[in-house]
């Protein structure tokens, strides 16, 4: 929360458009709710969505999947 989403090892951020989404699964996994406002957000070929990073304004909701 203190710097937001950061790409670490790649080159851009991976969202999904709904917590629903099949992409990107994991076992243990928190939901965040992104506000888009302000973010330059791509659709890759495969449906994931990239963003260079999501600073923490944008992180509007967290909540913890086991």
């Amino acid at each position: 929360m203190k710097t937001g989403l950061q790409p670490g090892r790649r080159t851009h951020v991976h969202l999904v458009a709904s917590k629903d989404s099949p992409l990107g699964r994991r076992k243990s996994v928190v939901n965040l709710a992104v506000d888009p406002a302000g973010l330059r957000v791509f659709e890759a070929p495969n449906g994931v969505l990239l963003t260079r990073s999501v600073p923490p304004s944008n992180i509007v909701k967290t909540d913890a999947v086991h």
